[in-house]
């Protein structure tokens, strides 16, 4: 929020001004921010490490949703030849749960088919509720891709991504999606912090109204918040920053009308933060 622009040693805030040499000790940018230290700032306002947890996530349902569509993705880019039926049934629950599977409108497990390869192997695969019908009426042959010059392994064709698993994949896509957009929403709601730590200047202002609330988990505590207001000069005049719920692991005893080292960008002042506050940085 802007403060009405005043001249230098016109503001109280500029009582401080002498201090700014105390931050010689802060290398000038830019600074040199790593991709650990990054990830340390973007997640600076929040307890543990979510956006690791999200881009984690996301890459976990991805890599699994990949491995569920992967054997059938593979064998469809095989040859197809016509495979001897040699039999054909359901595949059945074990025990009592087969009569209840009886009673379900569709096959819970879906159907196999056993058949000859050219190369005259003895090979087993899953088919359609289709497939399966014709082979009931019949029918003495199926596309099988064959595997390898060998031609030893094959699978039905009308056996390939099959429903369930292609609804399992599109829950882990949903769920990439979701945990993707999820890790972009957090890197950019927390970049500017990795940039300010790069780029930003280093003043002293001063705080002029502050909050802080301890958490605690259990008897433990586990961090702390923190509600502040200050001001200090930024090269176009006096401005006023606004920190709101800003969690940090560590206590920081800011006190009202003491100095506070600030880190602005300057070309937007409004982009601002107590240097005390973003971890990893050389305060002293």
């Amino acid at each position: 929020m802007d403060v009405p622009l005043t001249g230098p040693g016109d503001h109280p805030v500029d009582r401080y001004a002498p201090l700014t040499a105390g931050l010689v000790r802060l290398e000038p940018p830019p600074r040199r921010v790593g991709p650990l230290l990054a990830l340390r700032l973007i997640d600076a306002d929040v307890p543990g490490r979510p956006l690791i947890r999200r881009a984690t996530l996301t890459l976990f349902a991805a890599t699994l949703g990949l491995a569920v569509l992967a054997p059938d993705l593979f064998y469809a880019r095989q040859p197809v030849v016509a495979a001897a039926v040699i039999s054909a049934e359901r595949w059945e629950l074990p025990g009592p749960l087969a009569a209840a599977s009886e009673a379900l409108p569709f096959d819970p497990l879906g159907h196999v088919a056993t058949f000859r390869l050219p190369s005259g192997d003895v090979a087993t695969g899953p088919v359609s509720a289709d497939e399966y019908r014709l082979l009931e009426e019949g029918a003495a042959t199926l596309d099988v891709h064959l595997l390898g010059g060998a031609g030893r392994r094959g699978r039905p064709a009308s056996g390939l991504f099959p429903i369930p698993r292609i609804a399992i994949a599109a829950c882990l896509g949903l769920l990439t999606l979701l945990t993707g957009v999820g890790t972009l929403v957090r890197l950019r709601r927390g970049l500017w912090m990795a940039r300010l730590a790069r780029a930003g200047v280093g003043v002293v202002g001063r705080p002029t109204e502050i909050k802080s609330q301890r958490l605690m988990r259990g008897e433990e505590p586990v961090g702390w918040r923190y509600d502040l207001y200050y001001d200090f000069r930024a090269t176009d005049g006096v401005r006023e920053g606004v920190i709101h719920g800003f969690y940090s692991d560590r206590h920081v005893p800011f006190v009202a009308d003491r100095p506070l080292k600030i880190l602005y960008m300057p070309g937007r002042p409004e982009r601002s933060l107590p240097l005390d506050l973003l971890p990893g940085v050389a305060h002293e």
